[in-house]
């Protein structure tokens, strides 16, 4: 464990005293109990004067560096058909809004998003062209198709479940997670969030 840094400067300093006091010791004609009492006050003024220095621990700071740092997420694109098209996954941070996007390609098999940690996210994608209808338009009409990381997509994407809120996912500094699949599509009109 890395020391304190008064505590650092503190035993150096006494380490000199020492020495300079057994120097002086030597050349002199003072008493072994003499030199105790001279080394046992020069101590406690070092103490009263190290703990007037910064508290401040090399360890700590280097903590403090490592506490934020980036967390990686490997994906796997998902669309409820026979092939996977062109679409840009978002991850929005809840504590400040801001939405950061990765493009993935048709037929990717995967795609990585880097995002600032610690953090927590909602996670969403779009599809870049038109290509379902919302059933609640009266014409029909081809739109672009938005999936959500819904609680459904975080425990059991069945007919069952009809819990289809989002679910934050709490990013840590380095953390990586693999496999990660945005796969509700089965929401209420609107629920997923516009880039």
């Amino acid at each position: 464990m890395r020391l304190l840094k008064h505590e650092l400067i503190h035993r150096v300093l006494i380490s000199s005293l020492l020495l300079g006091l057994s120097v002086f010791a030597s050349a002199s004609d003072e008493s072994y109990e003499d030199m105790s009492a001279l080394i046992a006050e020069a101590s406690e003024e070092l103490d009263i004067a190290a703990a007037a220095l910064p508290t401040a621990s090399v360890a700590q700071e280097n903590t403090a560096a490592v506490r934020t740092g980036m967390a990686t997420i490997y994906g796997k694109p998902y669309y409820p058909s026979d092939y996977t098209p062109e679409m840009t996954v978002y991850a929005r941070s809840l504590s400040s809004g801001k939405t950061y996007s990765v493009n993935v390609p048709d037929s990717a098999s995967q795609y990585k998003i880097k995002l600032p940690a610690p953090g927590n996210y909602v996670l969403f994608s779009w599809t870049k062209d038109r290509l379902g209808n919302n059933i609640g338009d009266p014409e029909g009409l081809y739109r672009k198709v938005g999936a959500l990381y819904s609680h459904c997509s975080a425990t059991v994407l069945d007919v069952t479940c009809d819990n289809h809120s989002p679910e934050p996912v709490a990013l840590k500094p380095n953390q990586v997670i693999r496999d990660f699949q945005i796969s509700d599509y089965y929401y209420d009109k609107d629920q997923v969030p516009q880039p």
